[in-house]
């Protein structure tokens, strides 16, 4: 087996595309499509059937029969206890899942305030089903999930998302866009530089294009909704288009 770990090898994972999806209360931070081939990928499939998994901690995630063989079973089975184990890690802490849990609930604060809960929502391995020895690219995908509970219901709030000038090669792409209901003000982007990146509503650009050693922050604005005069009105103009469609309707049925 190769001489890193398939933890190791799972960690520096390229993306093609991050998206972080901000809410009041929720960021959603998604990640799909990374790419694991050659040694990596065959050591993943060992793991997944159970047969000679060289990464004790990915073996305890795994159901497998060990014949072998990686079935969507297993694919399955392995995805669902790699998700509880590594929000198990999470909750209790302790050693890098400490580390890993304080970076990820620092990584975007708002109004002030960093995240008090983060979770693994998804983890997905596609195209790993085959004989364990296959070294064929597997893909990778996963969305962690970061929540504010206490955060104040208001129409706008201030967002700051951590960057960094690590060098780390993550993603083609990084993309920071509001969630539904809710819009980025395009004036309020800092640095000013990156007001430059902001399009169709999101602010979007390549990792070197947005890293920098100080944070990325904007004001999050509910978007405008109708008023209630608004409704009634909209209501009104539905009902005035049913009388009128059920007028002609029986005045057509009257000629015949």
């Amino acid at each position: 087996m190769g001489s890193q770990s398939v933890s190791d090898r799972l960690g520096e994972l390229h993306f093609p595309e991050i998206t972080i999806t901000v809410g009041p209360d929720v960021v959603d931070v998604a990640a799909s499509d990374a790419s694991l081939a050659g040694q990596g990928a065959s050591d993943l499939r060992h793991c997944i059937d159970r047969s000679n998994c060289p990464d004790s901690s990915l073996q305890a995630a795994s159901n497998g029969n060990g014949n072998g063989n990686v079935e969507s079973g297993e694919v399955d089975a392995f995805e669902a206890n790699a998700i509880s184990g590594l929000n198990i890690a999470l909750a209790l802490g302790g050693g890098s899942f400490a580390e890993f849990g304080d970076a990820l609930r620092q990584l975007v604060t708002i109004d002030g305030s960093p995240a008090r809960q983060a979770s693994v929502e998804r983890f997905e391995i596609d195209e790993a089903e085959g004989s364990v020895g296959s070294a064929a690219r597997v893909l990778v995908s996963f969305t962690l999930r970061i929540q504010y509970p206490g955060v104040n219901d208001a129409n706008h709030h201030t967002v700051s998302i951590a960057r960094s000038e690590s060098g780390l090669d993550l993603a083609d792409r990084i993309v920071v866009a509001p969630a539904g209901g809710w819009r980025i003000k395009e004036d309020s982007i800092a640095p000013a530089g990156l007001q430059a990146h902001y399009n169709d509503g999101r602010i979007s650009g390549s990792q070197r294009e947005l890293e920098g050693p100080e944070p990325l922050t904007f004001e999050l604005e509910k978007k405008a909704g109708l008023s209630g005069w608004g409704w009634f009105l909209l209501i009104s103009l539905l009902l005035l288009v049913v009388g009128a469609v059920l007028y002609y309707l029986n005045k057509r049925r009257r000629k015949v």
